[in-house]
């Protein structure tokens, strides 16, 4: 018999793709939409508002919740009005599922959660793993937040994981789409001096991670950095896409005071240093396809992703 799946913020860039790469044999999946509830290529969608607190699906016959739900971060300035927006959409929606199970007194298999590593805020060269504290800053505490949303449906599931998520590398959009316009037109640009630390993953290495998490091989509470074992700083990161792909580009700065004017605050998402390991990944054996970034920036131009 077939496990029912949940997937709030299934039409974004992650959720989409796993969407793509899920085992429909195994699994009915029901994607939470903003839109009319619908069924199109065997996927539900069902309506809900985490503003009204609308909810259109009965939560007692869902299995597992993968919940993606959340604004772009860099989709715009960083106002006061978009940090709330920025912060709502992310704990209303959690908040919402967890009411849900809460009301209906029904107990999830599984829960996995959405963070990110901007929870540990501009950390310079420290390595951080899973058990470091959290920064300052707006992205920590809309991190926090966050998580602490994640908690109240924690409280209702037998097995959960929340994943800190780096930079995801797509075609489709984020990070890596707005580096690759600028190559393809012969610029690598690299963020102030170059010297921060980002980190990063393949998308579909981040689809099997949360795919993996629906089977635990043991029920456990995590908290995951869901990131590639090898953080680079900013410059070799440009360095290492454009040698992959085998650009001709040439490498040079975006200065630093330049991001700050055109960007305000939201500047801190290209240049904080986050040199992120995935030490739970690692000692639970996670079988990385694409851990060096040349080869997962190729596979992902090769295959449009």
């Amino acid at each position: 018999m077939k496990e029912h799946i949940v997937i709030a913020g299934g039409t974004g860039l992650v959720g989409s793709r796993l969407i793509q790469l899920m085992d429909k044999t195994k699994y009915d999946i029901t994607i939470l939409t903003r839109g009319k509830s619908k069924s199109q290529n065997d996927i539900v969608h069902r309506q809900w508002s985490p503003t009204d607190g609308t909810f259109d699906l009965d939560i007692t016959g869902v299995d597992h919740v993968i919940n993606l739900a959340g604004a772009g971060i860099a989709d715009a300035r960083w106002t006061g009005n978009r940090k709330q927006i920025l912060i709502q959409s992310r704990t209303k929606s959690t908040q919402l599922l967890a009411s849900q199970l809460q009301t209906h007194q029904h107990a999830l298999k599984t829960y996995i959660g959405a963070s990110a590593i901007g929870y540990y805020g501009d950390r310079d060269d420290e390595i951080l793993t899973e058990n470091s504290e959290p920064g300052t800053g707006f992205m920590v505490e809309c991190c926090q937040l966050w998580e602490e949303a994640h908690q109240l449906v924690v409280n209702h599931t037998e097995s959960s994981t929340i994943l800190r998520i780096g930079i995801v590398l797509s075609t489709k959009g984020g990070a890596f789409e707005k580096i690759y316009l600028p190559m393809k037109l012969g610029m690598a640009n690299y963020f102030g001096n170059g010297k921060q630390y980002y980190s990063w993953i393949h998308i579909d290495d981040l689809c099997q991670m949360i795919i993996s998490q629906l089977s635990p091989s043991q029920k456990n509470h995590e908290i995951w950095n869901a990131v590639a074992p090898k953080p680079l700083t900013n410059k070799d990161f440009i360095k290492q896409i454009k040698n992959g792909l085998q650009s001709r580009a040439i490498v040079a700065p975006a200065p630093a005071f330049a991001l700050k004017l055109m960007l305000g605050e939201m500047s801190q998402v290209v240049l904080n240093s986050n040199r992120v390991m995935p030490n739970i990944p690692i000692s639970k054996h996670f079988p990385y396809e694409y851990p060096n970034l040349p080869e997962a920036a190729q596979d992902i131009v090769a295959r449009g992703i």
